[in-house]
């Protein structure tokens, strides 16, 4: 709930990072399967886990849209170096 006002906003952070590590979380109530994902987000040289149900690799690099608190991210688009 706490990012509840950025979901109606449509306020999401966009980053830009490359995939150094995930991990496939399978939710059998909702037949679902999340990735748990270790991002190098290169404006910043920082690195932040986040959950997506986006399809992504390792050593890819790509434009992130997430929620601040809930750290649930989409990934919008491959980015090219």
């Amino acid at each position: 709930m706490m990012d509840y006002k950025a979901v109606k906003a449509k306020k999401y952070i966009e980053i830009t990072g490359k995939v150094l590590e995930y991990k496939r979380n399978r939710n059998l109530v909702m037949a679902a399967q999340m990735y748990k994902i270790i991002v190098f987000v290169k404006d910043t040289n920082e690195t932040i886990q986040l959950f997506t149900y986006s399809v992504v690799r390792v050593g890819q690099s790509y434009k992130f849209n997430y929620l601040k608190n809930s750290k649930i991210a989409e990934a919008v688009g491959k980015y090219i170096e």
